[in-house]
C-alpha cells in the first residue's frame, strides 16, 4: 500500500503542482487580454502584438500559410474549423481563396473574455464560446468539424493528452486535427503561472511533459492519429488525419 501511494504521488505531482500555480495564471492570462484590447495589439508598428491585433479582427485576412496548408487538404468546399483555447478573439484568419470556412472559437475564459470585449467595445468577427479542451466532445459531439486545431494552448490546459483525445473526438474521419506550440515553452517561463507543460520532439515524436510526468502523443493516440510533426524556430506544428 505505501509503494502504491509513492506511485500515486509521483504520477499526480504535475497535476497537483499545475493546481496550486492554475488560478493565479488564469488570472494574469486575463490581465494580458485586457491590456492587449486596450492598446489594440500594441502602440508600435515594431511591436508583433501590433499586427496580431489587426490581423484578427480584419474580415478579409487570409489564412496564414500554415492554416491554409490544412484547410487545402480538405476536400469539401464548406470546411468547418474549431479553434480550441482561441481567446477573446481567434488567430485564425477568415478568408480562404476557394473555401467558405465556418470558425467556431472555444476558450475555458470566454465568460472573462466576453466581459473585457464589451469593456472596449470590441464585437469580434467570430464570438468565443466557453469551453476547456478536456470537455470538447460533451460541447459539441462526436464527428463535428473538419478541422480542429489548437494553438499555444494545450500547454496551458489541466490534462493536455484528455483535451487532445477531446479534439480527435469532435473531428470528423478523415478530418484534420493539429496542434501548434512553442518548444519546451514551460521551461523557458520557468513553470511559472499557467505554463506548466512542455511540447517537444523526441525520436521523431511529439512528447508532452513536466514535473517528472512525460508521455508521447504518437504513443497514446496511435490508431487514432499518424502524427506529422515539423520544428520550425522554436515552434512545433503537428497535424493528422482522424483515422476511421
Amino acid at each position: 500500500m505505501r509503494q502504491l501511494k509513492k506511485i500515486a504521488k509521483r504520477v499526480l505531482a504535475p497535476f497537483f503542482r499545475l493546481t496550486a500555480h492554475r488560478e493565479g495564471g488564469l488570472e494574469t492570462e486575463v490581465r494580458f487580454w485586457d491590456k492587449w484590447l486596450r492598446d489594440k495589439g500594441a502602440v508600435s508598428p515594431q511591436d508583433y502584438r501590433y499586427h496580431d491585433y489587426r490581423y484578427r479582427v480584419d474580415a478579409r485576412a487570409p489564412l496564414s500559410a500554415w492554416h491554409r496548408e490544412l484547410v487545402d487538404k480538405i476536400p469539401s468546399d464548406l470546411v468547418s474549423i474549431l479553434d480550441v483555447g482561441a481567446g477573446p478573439v481567434t488567430a485564425l484568419g477568415k478568408r480562404h481563396e476557394s473555401k467558405v470556412l465556418s470558425i467556431t472559437a472555444v476558450d475555458p475564459l470566454a465568460d472573462e473574455y466576453a466581459a473585457l470585449l464589451a469593456r472596449h467595445r470590441l464585437e469580434p468577427l467570430v464570438r468565443t464560446r466557453r469551453g476547456a479542451g478536456e470537455e470538447l466532445a460533451a460541447l459539441f459531439g462526436a464527428n463535428a468539424f473538419d478541422l480542429v486545431i489548437a494553438q499555444r494552448c494545450i500547454d496551458h490546459s489541466v490534462d493536455p493528452v484528455a483535451c487532445v483525445r477531446n479534439m480527435i473526438e469532435v473531428c470528423r474521419v478523415g478530418g484534420i486535427v493539429a496542434l501548434e506550440h512553442e518548444e519546451n515553452l514551460a521551461v523557458s517561463a520557468a513553470y511559472r503561472g499557467i505554463h506548466q507543460w512542455n511540447f517537444g520532439l523526441r525520436g521523431g515524436e511529439l512528447v508532452v511533459s513536466g514535473g517528472g510526468y512525460s508521455k508521447s502523443l504518437d504513443e497514446e493516440l496511435r490508431g487514432s492519429l499518424r502524427w506529422e510533426h515539423r520544428l520550425e524556430r522554436g515552434v512545433i506544428r503537428s497535424w493528422s488525419r482522424k483515422l476511421p
